[in-house]
C-alpha cells in the first residue's frame, strides 16, 4: 500500500480539477472560494508530498513520473484561467507562466524519447511555490472582506504574480539551454 500513496496523492491532484472549478463557481461566492481555495492549497501542499514520499521511500514509479507534471500543470493553468477571469490586470504574468509549463514539459517529452532528464533545480521549486501562494490569494478573494480583497489585487497578490512570472521566465530559459544541448 505504501508504495501507492504517492500515485494516489498524484491522482487525487487531476480529480481535484473539477471539483476545485465547481467550488469556485458555486452561487454563493464566499463559500465557493473557501472551498475552492481549500481544495487548491491541498492540491499544492501534495505537489511536494508526493515527490517527497516517492524518493524517501524509494518507490518513484513510471506512473508517477509520467503522471505526476501532467497534474502540476493541469491544476495551474487551470488555476491561472480562474485567476485572469476574476482580475484580468494579471493576463501578462498568466500567459508567461502558461508559456513557460507548456514550452519546458514540450522539452521534457522530446528529450525523454533520447533518455535524457531535466531535473527540477531549486529556483523551480521556489518558483512553484510562488506560483502556488499567488494564486492562493487570487482565489480566495471573492471570501474576503472587499478592503482586503482589493488589497491583496492591488498590492501583495499581484507582485507575488509578476514574480512568480519572472522566475517561471528564469527556469523556463535555464530548461530550454539546457535541452538545446541534446537537440540535432
Amino acid at each position: 500500500m505504501k508504495k501507492n500513496i504517492p500515485n494516489l496523492l498524484t491522482f487525487f491532484r487531476i480529480l481535484a480539477v473539477p471539483l476545485f472549478v465547481a467550488c469556485y463557481f458555486l452561487p454563493n461566492a464566499k463559500w465557493g472560494a473557501i472551498l475552492a481555495f481549500t481544495i487548491f492549497a491541498a492540491a499544492s501542499i501534495t505537489d511536494w508530498f508526493d515527490g517527497f514520499l516517492a524518493r524517501r521511500w524509494k518507490v518513484e514509479s513510471a506512473l508517477g513520473k509520467c503522471f505526476d507534471p501532467i497534474a502540476d500543470k493541469l491544476i495551474v493553468l487551470v488555476a491561472l484561467y480562474i485567476v485572469v477571469w476574476q482580475d484580468g490586470a494579471v493576463l501578462l504574468p498568466a500567459v508567461i507562466i502558461a508559456s513557460r509549463e507548456v514550452v519546458v514539459a514540450g522539452l521534457r517529452e522530446h528529450l525523454a524519447a533520447q533518455n535524457v532528464k531535466l531535473h527540477v533545480t531549486f529556483l523551480a521549486k521556489i518558483k512553484t511555490t510562488i506560483q502556488m501562494v499567488a494564486l492562493s490569494a487570487y482565489i480566495i478573494l471573492p471570501a474576503l472582506p472587499v478592503r482586503w480583497a482589493i488589497e491583496i489585487m492591488d498590492g501583495a497578490g499581484i507582485w507575488l504574480m509578476w514574480t512568480a512570472a519572472v522566475l517561471t521566465a528564469i527556469t523556463g530559459i535555464e530548461y530550454t539551454v539546457k535541452a538545446l544541448k541534446h537537440f540535432k
